[in-house]
């Protein structure tokens, strides 16, 4: 298994939407209201790629097969001078090698990367339908700090 930090192009180009778009099939019916569609914007990833604050860190098995990614964005706390904060935006391994500690071995490269960053603080947003999810990241070390609350935006 190799962990290793991949820019958008190397995950579009080696199985990344596919990956994701497993990941949205998973998590739409528990995560988006009925009928919602939703897709992951490569163009946005792109534009953040840019400034330095994206980072999309990647499995591969022994065959070099993408077998799942951790994404997110490292930005500064807006109210607390000195203080960076990564929200990991996407979380996804394969079904068949979970169980396998692929999450771990992600979660544990993530910590280096932002160590080394200057992060302070992972942040992971996990909605209450996915209780499996939160065994999970409990398990990874993560600890539950805040409630969000969610507000639907009528654009009609």
């Amino acid at each position: 298994m190799k962990i290793f930090k991949a820019n958008v192009e190397w995950f579009v180009n080696n199985g990344g939407p596919a990956l994701a778009v497993a990941h949205l099939d998973e998590a739409m019916p528990v995560t988006a209201a009925k009928g919602e569609f939703r897709e992951v914007d490569y163009k946005t990833y792109m534009e953040l790629e840019l400034t330095g604050s994206l980072l999309i860190l990647v499995a591969l098995d022994d065959d070099e097969k993408l077998v799942g990614y951790v994404v997110g964005t490292a930005t500064p706390s807006i109210h607390n001078k000195g203080f960076f904060e990564f929200n990991t935006t996407a979380f996804y391994t394969v079904p068949e090698q979970r169980g396998a500690g692929i999450g771990r071995m992600l979660f544990d490269g993530l910590q280096q990367v932002c160590s080394d960053c200057g992060v302070s603080e992972i942040n992971y947003v996990v909605s209450e339908g996915q209780p499996m999810t939160h065994e999970v990241v409990q398990k990874l070390g993560l600890i539950k700090t805040e409630t969000i609350y969610t507000l639907k935006v009528n654009h009609e």
